[in-house]
């Protein structure tokens, strides 16, 4: 099968799980949308019931202020109070206060508003509005048998709210009404209470979503149920339980799932709760499924067109690739592959065979650097191979004669050069580990100490974890011999030479460090130059690279490091406030590690 046909059905596969999920994911965020938008509903019609109650209840407040502010009407019920219905002698001055109060509250505000107002006292008055034809008032109901007198009583004038009752004072008919009544201040100056029928709390509280219900209580009290067969405590218990919020509980009464949203009146202390069964509200949802599939279908049909088109383009730059390797030899490494379009992805396949290509030229440079590199070492070393046996003969014959003489200090000479030497001359292994170098180091310094004694001092401070890094032979004692043949040349202070290695952020450490003379400006920029010159002949395809190096110098040293660590090498030459000191290092790899 083409990779093309491959790559359209596995992306095709791909995308159509993708699909699915993405129609789960709108079908439960459908859902899950429905469902805050049914309770922002349940939510507003409670604010709009809470406000709708809280107007009606403030104009049944403002009647009572208006029917108390009268200086007129106070009057009457002053003089209404403080006598006695049977006393003839002001029997005149009562009628007029009662006419006086009657006609304050017959007027066309109050009578086409409310179904009732009342205004009675302990003497037996009993004055309301609308007092004639079916709604005429008994006028002898006794006032110590009205139901909420010891609810009213003590309240101070505060308007007390009546739940939905029959109305205490009509003589031919009860319907039933919720009231409003105040106790009068002043003593026994009556009661007022506005009343208004209870089709006007239906209308209140009508819900207008089929199958929601409404409840209403007013502090611990019921005050309205659009339902009668409720159960109050279950949903007194749903009121304490949470404050203006959405809940969900299990209706004992009828064993099913109800979800719930209360709103209490910070005015009237009216608090509202909203139900609707939750079955009710998750029965529409099968309706959201169509049009989930349809999504789900045109995304995964879009998704489809631009596999098609995306597998055209991105296979183009494949076949170009293969053609391009199948003509790939060891002559034409060097040439450049040409790409059509460098924005496309697919092309960092291209671009990345492009970049194997030129390590693979760039190692056959180097590897072909490091022989010419070792070969001009190997020149450099036959002048002091004149002939290695003889002069291991002679340390030997000078090392007897010291026994002879018992000179240890001469002994001590003789085996440290021979050691050096055999180090040194010793051509199968080009490189060695940071350990070898320091001990090849140490006898170094041991006969630098014979020599200076003690002008000389140094210090070895390496850590254990980069001893076993791989660097080229003896550049430990090219770094230290430089400073002490040109950091001290001109001065006869002590010679104090410090060497240190770390590891740090992934990188090793080797640093010499002299308290000379330093480097000097004009020689540190000389150097630099020159290592900038080895580094692009080293990078570059030079033929006469090998007349280039040679020598044991700074330049040489960096040469031999970077053919073995290319750009991840430092090294640095800086001149200090007394002395130099020279730092290198490199990015860690286990492939430059002895085992």
């Amino acid at each position: 099968m083409k990779f093309r046909r491959k790559l359209i059905i596995t992306y095709t596969a791909f995308m159509l799980a993708v699909s699915v999920v993405v129609g789960i994911g709108y079908q439960g965020y459908s859902m899950k949308q429905y469902k805050y938008n049914e309770y922002m509903n349940m939510e507003i019609l409670a604010r709009h019931m809470i406000q709708n109650a809280d107007f009606t209840l403030q104009s049944m407040e403002d009647v009572m202020s208006y029917f108390l502010s009268d200086m007129e009407v106070l009057g009457a019920i002053n003089t209404l109070s403080n006598t006695a219905a049977g006393d003839g002698g002001r029997l005149s001055y009562r009628e007029e206060a009662r006419n006086i109060v009657r006609s304050k509250l017959n007027t066309d505000y109050i009578i086409n508003r409310f179904y009732r107002v009342i205004y009675f006292n302990q003497a037996g008055d009993i004055i309301a509005s609308n007092d004639d034809g079916s709604m005429l008032v008994d006028s002898g109901r006794a006032i110590e048998d009205y139901p909420w007198l010891r609810y009213i009583e003590g309240t101070r004038g505060k308007p007390v709210l009546i739940p939905d009752h029959e109305d205490y004072w009509g003589l031919k008919q009860n319907p039933h009404v919720f009231s409003l009544v105040k106790e009068i201040q002043g003593p026994r100056l009556g009661f007022l209470e506005i009343q208004k029928k209870d089709d006007d709390l239906e209308e209140l509280f009508k819900a207008e979503k089929q199958g929601m219900d409404v409840v209403v209580f007013h502090g611990s009290d019921l005050f309205y149920s659009s339902r009668k067969d409720i159960s109050r405590e279950f949903y007194s218990a749903a009121r304490d339980s949470a404050e203006n919020g959405i809940q969900e509980a299990v209706n004992p009464g009828t064993g099913k799932k109800e979800v719930i949203f209360d709103y209490t009146s910070d005015e009237n202390g009216l608090t509202i709760l909203v139900v609707e069964e939750k079955v009710k509200i998750t029965e529409s949802l099968p309706a959201i499924l169509p049009v989930t599939v349809l999504v789900s279908g045109c995304f995964f049909l879009a998704a489809i067109f631009i596999i098609v088109i995306l597998s055209n383009r991105l296979t183009r730059p494949l076949i170009q690739l293969k053609e391009t390797m199948e003509k790939t030899q060891i002559d034409n490494l060097a040439a450049e592959l040409v790409s059509d379009d460098v924005t496309d992805e697919i092309m960092a396949v291209n671009q990345a065979y492009q970049n194997l290509i030129a390590r693979l030229n760039e190692s056959m440079v180097r590897e072909k650097r490091l022989s010419l590199l070792q070969l001009q070492a190997q020149f450099d070393l036959l002048q002091t191979q004149i002939n290695p046996h003889f002069l291991y003969n002679v340390l030997n014959i000078l090392g007897d004669r010291g026994v002879e003489n018992e000179d240890d200090m001469t002994c001590e000479i003789c085996g440290s050069l021979a050691s050096m030497l055999r180090y040194s001359l010793n051509t199968k292994e080009r490189y060695a580990s940071v350990e070898d170098e320091l001990a090849y180091l140490r006898q170094y310094f041991f006969l630098l100490k014979c020599r200076y004694e003690h002008k000389l001092e140094y210090t070895i401070d390496v850590e254990k974890n980069i001893m076993k890094v791989i660097i080229p032979k003896i550049i430990l004692q090219q770094f230290v011999e430089n400073a002490v043949t040109h950091g001290y040349e001109n001065t006869a202070e002590i010679m104090k030479i410090e060497v240190k290695g770390w590891q740090e952020n992934g990188f090793w450490y080797l640093l010499v460090r002299d308290g000379g003379a330093g480097f000097g400006e004009d020689i540190i920029r000389r150097t630099e130059q020159k290592i900038g010159k080895i580094r692009y002949q080293l990078t570059r395809n030079r033929n006469n690279l090998e007349a280039e190096i040679g020598g044991l110098g700074l330049v040489n040293t960096y040469a031999r490091l970077y053919l073995i660590y290319g750009e991840q090498l430092v090294f640095k030459i800086t001149d200090l406030q007394k002395g130099a000191e020279v730092l290198i290092g490199a990015q860690i790899s286990q492939l430059l590690f002895t085992p």
